[in-house]
């Protein structure tokens, strides 16, 4: 699952790929890749760095939801974005992301986004949390 931020950067399938990495808290961590098209963009030809935070959430939550240490659903409670240089469309990006350190209900993550080459376009830290009781919509599935 990679959510609307996913879709609205990809491509059709198989623009779009989640594949299994390590992390330093024992468990996983992910590299989603993303095809960013023309019809991203804020500035012409450059992504709108509001796509460029949503796609870490997403990744962020995938990561999250997957590691063996976070019990349940988890929350966005800050998301930092540094972004070092403005993104391109048309070009496959991946967004690798980990789990930094879980205090409790605390979820510390780190992440990358780059393209093929290398190159580091920014990087991101969030803090997720998991609630204290199960969500109802959740509960009630």
């Amino acid at each position: 699952y990679m959510g609307a931020a996913a879709a609205a950067a990809s491509a059709p399938l198989p623009g779009r790929s989640v594949t299994p990495g390590t992390d330093s808290v024992r468990g996983t961590g992910v590299i989603a890749l993303y095809e960013l098209t023309a019809n991203v963009c804020g500035h012409d030809g450059v992504v709108h760095g509001g796509l460029t935070a949503a796609l870490f959430d997403e990744t962020f939550g995938v990561v999250s939801f997957a590691h063996p240490a976070v019990r349940g659903p988890a929350y966005t409670a800050t998301l930092t974005v540094n972004y070092r240089k403005p993104l391109p469309a048309k070009r496959t990006i991946s967004v690798s992301a980990r789990v930094d350190k879980v205090q409790g209900r605390k979820i510390y993550l780190k992440g990358v986004l780059a393209d093929a080459n290398g190159v580091v376009y920014a990087d991101a830290t969030a803090l997720f949390v998991t609630p204290k009781t199960a969500p109802r919509v959740l509960a009630d599935r």
